[in-house]
């Protein structure tokens, strides 16, 4: 599908996590398209749904900090201060600052095109 539309952007959730990590687990295998995780690294996005230190270390360790997105949509309770939150995630998770930006708002506004 995203040789036919090259420009398809797929924002997942973590919990399409494991799916990811399968595939990347089975790249150098038969099974698995040649070039899928880079195919993955252009097309697909991973919102975090919130700040969980281990799920963004993972998640910029598999498809890198610029296509990670911080999310705050689960679980659907009050858990307190998401920036906070955020913030104290991507320290543990040892995110450099400039990781940190794009994680917190640029990759955001950079999916949907808000600075063109």
């Amino acid at each position: 599908m995203f040789e036919k539309l090259p420009g398809l952007q797929v924002v997942v959730t973590a919990l399409a996590f494991g799916g990811l990590g399968i595939a990347a687990a089975l790249a150098t295998e038969s099974a698995v398209a040649v070039g899928a995780v880079e195919t993955l690294r252009r097309h697909v996005f991973i919102d975090t749904m919130w700040p969980e230190a281990s799920i963004l270390r993972a998640s910029v360790d598999l498809l890198g900090a610029d296509r990670v997105l911080a999310g705050s949509d689960w679980p659907i309770v009050d858990n307190g201060s998401v920036p906070h939150a955020l913030l104290k995630a991507m320290q543990q998770a040892g995110l450099s600052d400039e990781e940190q930006r794009a994680i917190a708002s640029g990759n955001s506004r950079s999916l949907l095109r808000l600075d063109e």
